[in-house]
């Protein structure tokens, strides 16, 4: 008997259900009439039931929160649709629910009229194989609807220029791919895939197939996709696709530089796997390399898979860079902050303390204290590491911790600049900042109000260059070490200042002074053509110092899951550098390619550029020409409470309009990153949001949703874009 007779009964004007028990998922879906019309709707349509499964796959949006279930055995006739519940589970979640049966447009579900009930029975359960059918099968039979099931060897047959529709077949018959959890961007014709699992749902008239990530797109061996520091001895590493336990913790299948592998666990989703290291320092970059990772069909990834991460940041004081980003929020505050001092007390003036210190956000600040003694001159010198406890204040455009107080941590630290164009230098407020510029001398050095200033240029500045400033306090002198002659590239060291307006350099050592070359400052990389049109290749020229030996440059698409790496030529051979070149194949239109150089001198010693890739990434777009409406956000959650920022990329065709909306769960708009015309289309173009809503104030942890709307100009027409944004904090 499927079912206990499910009675309504009146009793003084109250509504009551009887909740039938335990009835699996195969008898609400099984019927002998099995068809997509209505006229042949589940048994138990219209009645409410209660009955188990696990979690395979979830859509959580401000709007809808639903999943799909599986009997633990898999197989036909055993998924079901749970539309719009009353919570969040888990994938791998075995759920009780309790709720009505029905139809929707021959769709069976179970949903919340008048009421549904989940509870959360266990987590991280094994989750059901997927049944191997034809595309034939998908496309027909009733008895896949809400299963899990993959198809196999099958190519791209049709695109019909609906948003993300799009067909495959492995030659028995067509079947649609839909996007109920993911979209894959821009299939081709004739694009093959080994096989494409997913959960099967049918809306407007067909079967759909929906793969719930990239994973679920099987196109050849396990690749890595990322890996990320956990704590300060734990990594995961995530795999494209489900990979086998025993292979997977195996701890002789990794090594990683510098560090012990002790255990490698396989999480509930089998595709991450947590590795267990020696204690990591933190922002070290660290490479793991894998090998005979086999997934569940027996492919083996390829040998010597490599992937980098940085050491875990246990960083517990609050960045300088969170102050600067939010003064609003911050003047007025008393802070704490770590940093190592990088001009000390007397040096730029002898009637007060005033100190600089930068972290590892990179961003300095001014310690200012009217009453401290010169007794804490000697505590508060260059290369100190410092905790400091001040009031944040604003003066005159210098930013200041005031009424300090100090502890001293570390010392004879050597504090590291950030290496700027002087038009970086001048485009963007580094005031107390410690960076390095270099640029050619055109004019003496003048005396100018207790001190000496010289600008300096070089082939990208704006006609007035960007002025070195030595106080008299330095004890610099104008002509030191001869390097401040007419002519001379000079490379300087030192904080950023403001002086009317004005950026400026203030050094405050004669080793901050030191002569360059032409190179220092150049950029080291060129893009010709910088924006490339769709399947156009560009050259890219990597300008390195002579001792390296070999130079080789990765990249990826924001479509592919792992690096490329072509060896790049050396094409010039000067004296001071070499440059080398590599051709990067053409793309298609809004493709985004990531990369970074790899060079390996004659010692052996691996140098990154950038400094701290692949964690940074330098992008190539190649342009759009055509009405569309792209969006790409990372598949991670952020903390603004910790000064984080998330990156929001979007692209369109030049000449129309783009709006950014942000919506909290209940769907109440929140924030609007971004309403504007975008001239021209260079790709994807990045709003870093920062959690905050449109009355600057931080969002609670949640999920949020981005949503992009595109106008069309002239014709008024508009295209959208949705992904989801989650604010949490990092787990301890």
């Amino acid at each position: 008997m499927k079912l206990k007779l499910v009675l309504t009964l009146f009793f003084i004007g109250i509504f009551t259900f009887i909740i039938a028990d335990n009835v699996s998922i195969y008898d609400i879906q099984y019927t002998e009439e099995a068809g997509v019309d209505e006229t042949y709707p589940s048994p138990l349509a219209g009645d409410t039931v209660t009955t188990t499964g696990i979690v395979v796959a979830t859509y959580y949006t401000q709007y809808e929160k639903s999943v799909f279930i599986m009997d633990p055995t898999g197989g036909e006739w055993n998924g079901i649709y749970l539309f719009n519940i009353d919570s969040e589970p888990s994938i791998g979640d075995e759920i009780e629910v309790a709720g009505e049966v029905s139809e929707s447009q021959g769709f069976t579900q179970i949903w919340d009229l008048p009421v549904m009930t989940v509870t959360v029975l266990s987590s991280g359960n094994t989750l059901p194989e997927p049944i191997n059918i034809s595309t034939s099968d998908l496309a027909s039979e009733e008895k896949y609807e809400s299963v899990f099931v993959k198809i196999n060897n099958v190519s791209v047959t049709q695109i019909d220029g609906y948003p993300n529709n799009w067909y495959v077949s492995d030659d028995s018959g067509e079947c649609r791919i839909g996007n109920k959890f993911y979209t894959f961007s821009d299939p081709q014709i004739d694009d093959e895939f080994i096989s494409i699992a997913g959960l099967v749902n049918y809306s407007g008239g067909e079967y759909a197939l929906n793969p719930r990530d990239i994973g679920d797109f099987d196109t050849g061996p396990p690749t890595i996709i990322s890996a990320i520091s956990t704590s300060i001895t734990e990594v995961e590493i995530v795999f494209s696709k489900s990979i086998t336990s025993e292979t997977a913790e195996n701890i002789s299948n990794y090594s990683i530089n510098d560090l012990s592998v002790n255990e490698a666990v396989l999480q509930y989703n089998q595709r991450s796997v947590l590795i267990t290291t020696s204690e990591h320092t933190s922002f070290e970059i660290y490479t793991i390399t894998v090998n005979n990772i086999e997934d569940l069909d027996g492919d083996q990834i390829e040998p010597n898979s490599t992937v980098d991460f940085i050491g875990y940041d246990d960083y517990e004081f609050l960045r300088i860079s969170e102050i600067r980003d939010n003064l609003d929020i911050y003047e007025g505050q008393t802070v704490t902050v770590k940093g190592i001092v990088t001009i000390g007390a007397g040096v730029l003036h002898t009637g007060r303390v005033q100190v600089y210190i930068q972290d590892i956000s990179n961003r300095g600040i001014q310690l200012y204290n009217s009453s401290l003694s010169g007794t804490h001159l000697s505590d508060l010198v260059r290369g100190n590491e410092l905790i400091v406890t001040g009031k944040v204040e604003l003066y005159s455009g210098v930013l200041e911790l005031t009424e300090f107080d100090y502890e001293i941590v570390t010392t004879d630290n050597e504090p590291e600049p950030v290496i700027m164009s002087i038009s970086e230098a001048l485009t963007n407020n580094h005031e107390g900042t410690y960076l390095q510029v270099t640029g050619e001398i055109v004019d003496d050095p003048y005396n100018a109000g207790g001190g000496w200033n010289i600008e300096i240029f070089d082939d990208n500045s704006p006609p007035n260059g960007i002025t070195i400033r030595a106080w008299d306090t330095t004890g610099i002198e104008a002509d030191i070490l001869d390097v401040t002659q007419v002519g001379i590239f000079l490379k300087a060291k030192g904080v950023g200042g403001i002086f009317n307006q004005a950026a400026q350099v203030l050094v405050g050592y004669e080793d901050q002074l030191s002569e360059g070359d032409i190179y220092d400052y150049l950029l080291d990389v060129n893009i010709s053509p910088t924006f490339p049109k769709a399947n156009e290749p560009a050259t890219i020229t990597y300008t390195d110092q002579p001792d390296s030996l070999e130079v080789s440059f990765y990249w990826k698409t924001n479509e592919d899951i792992r690096f490329r790496s072509i060896k790049m030529t050396k094409v010039e051979d000067r004296e001071d550098d070499i440059n080398y070149e590599c051709t990067l194949p053409g793309q298609k239109q809004g493709i985004e390619v990531q990369f970074y150089i790899k060079a390996i001198d004659k010692e052996g010693e691996v140098s990154f550029y950038p400094s701290n890739a692949p964690n940074s990434l330098f992008p190539i777009y190649f342009r759009y020409s055509s009405f569309k409406a792209k969006l790409n956000v990372p598949p991670k959650p952020f903390n603004p409470y910790a000064g984080m920022t998330f990156p929001i990329e979007f692209a369109i065709e030049g000449g129309n309009k783009a709006i950014l909306r942000i919506y909290n769960a209940e769907g109440k708009l929140v924030a609007t990153p971004y309403n504007n015309f975008v001239k021209i289309s260079t790709g994807f173009q990045t709003i870093n949001w920062d959690g905050r809503d449109k009355d600057h104030r931080r969002l609670p942890l949640g999920l949020y949703i981005v949503y992009l709307e595109v106008i069309e100009s002239g014709t008024g027409n508009k295209k959208t874009a949705k992904a989801p944004i989650i604010i949490g904090a990092p787990l301890k």
